[in-house]
């Protein structure tokens, strides 16, 4: 099911995707905190991206994440691309 392309909106669905793979409470994931910091490894990484990619209409790789290396950053890269694919597929 894709996510609407609203920045705070992607921030909270990413927010709830991290913590249930590092298996914590969204209180406890900062969006401002690497992923790394938060204890995302690669095996975590690959999951994570996998979740992305099943909600949203674009294609995230691995290297998202290390681009985007924190929830805030990536969520308003998320938005920019779901913005862009939904303009596109408006026109």
């Amino acid at each position: 099911m894709a996510v609407t392309a609203d920045d705070g909106k992607i921030r909270e669905e990413l927010r709830k995707l991290i913590a249930e793979v590092l298996y914590c409470t969204t209180a406890e994931v900062d969006g401002d905190t690497p992923f790394a910091d938060l204890g995302v490894d690669s095996v975590l990484i690959v999951e994570f991206i996998a979740e992305i990619n099943a909600r949203y209409p674009v294609r995230e790789s691995v290297e998202s994440l290390y681009e985007h290396p924190t929830l805030n950053l990536l969520a308003e890269h998320l938005h920019r691309r779901t913005t862009a694919v939904s303009d596109s597929a408006g026109s």
